[in-house]
């Protein structure tokens, strides 16, 4: 895993105060863990299949741990992330098992039940969730999640996990099942999760992480699941991305040695640019044009007005090089 930035991106910066009423409504998650060795996973997991049917808002993350069985072609594809996911629940060693907003279910819980998720719908949270999924051709891409807190709360720290999932993989498993559903491919953040410091009611903090991209996935398929949850490991909220939320980086995202100093950063209404040279653009992540002009001749320092810019991450564009920056 390598990081957009020297580090993930971790910026706090204040929104308006929205109302201590304004809880939003909490979006349910399904973690399965299966394998497509495990006969008893065949037997069990069509009636899950039909329940995600009838229940298409719960977001489905599809683990595949090496053990029982070692040889399962998706755990194969990346053994110690998988394994991770499943340790961290400390279910390691049998399948299937399913956790539903991080709780733990028993071994024996009917996966086709009728009101196997009606126990955590219609719940709300303080929190919201953002996603966006940049992509850097088929060599990299990027997620940035965005945590809000809508009213007030009593929770402090949390714990932010983010897997790639593809939605759908044909494979005739030695189990007998055909279709794999939401088979999770690579984590952003660690197995228990990014350690955040949750924000205060109107205010929100950024996330950011690179991956590699495998030759193995099908692009088309692809999707972020985010996952926030509390020191007890009880989903506070939960996102995925869709089309809309998938951009491609431009060319100026490649590269980010710069000759450029700027501060303060992260930035409110006025940033100073040290070694500006000729003409400059501040473009946002999406490669969105949001200011330009042309560096005073002989000047050591620009003075430039950002205060117009939405809070987010913008790139200073200047003689082939880019600096990044924040807007609070």
């Amino acid at each position: 895993m390598k990081p957009l930035f020297s580090t993930a991106l971790l910026a706090l910066f204040s929104l308006m105060i929205a109302p201590a009423s304004a809880q939003v409504a909490k979006k349910v998650v399904a973690e399965h863990f299966t394998n497509t060795r495990c006969s008893i996973c065949a037997g069990k997991n069509p009636g899950l299949k039909q329940n995600y049917a009838a229940n298409p808002e719960v977001l489905v993350l599809t683990i595949h741990p090496s053990a029982p069985y070692s040889s399962c072609i998706f755990n194969q594809h990346n053994k110690n992330e998988n394994d991770a996911r499943t340790n961290f629940y400390n279910i390691y060693g049998a399948t299937p098992r399913l956790v539903i907003q991080g709780e733990v279910l028993s071994s024996s819980v009917n996966f086709a039940g009728a009101n196997l998720f009606s126990g955590y719908q219609g719940k709300t949270t303080p929190f919201s969730l953002a996603v966006k999924e940049i992509r850097r051709g088929t060599d990299s891409v990027t997620v940035e999640v965005t945590v809000k807190a809508v009213s007030a709360h009593s929770e402090v720290d949390g714990k932010l996990y983010v897997a790639y999932v593809e939605n759908s993989v044909g494979y005739n498993a030695p189990n007998g099942e055909t279709e794999h559903i939401n088979v999770f491919r690579k984590a952003f953040s660690p197995a228990g999760g990014a350690s955040i410091t949750l924000p205060v009611q109107g205010d929100s903090l950024v996330w950011a992480e690179t991956i590699d991209i495998s030759e193995v996935w099908v692009l088309e398929q692809m999707q972020v699941i985010a996952i926030l949850q509390n020191q007890l490991n009880l989903v506070l909220q939960a996102e995925s991305t869709t089309e809309l939320d998938i951009v491609a980086a431009t060319s100026i995202d490649n590269d980010f040695v710069s000759h450029i100093r700027l501060y303060p950063n992260p930035v409110k209404d006025v940033m100073i640019a040290e070694g500006l040279l000729g003409e400059w653009r501040i473009l946002g992540i999406d490669g969105k044009l949001w200011a330009n002009g042309q560096a005073t001749l002989g000047a050591t320092q620009s003075f430039l007005s950002t205060k117009e810019l939405p809070a987010g991450v913008y790139f200073l564009e200047n003689e082939g090089t880019v600096a990044r920056f924040l807007k609070e």
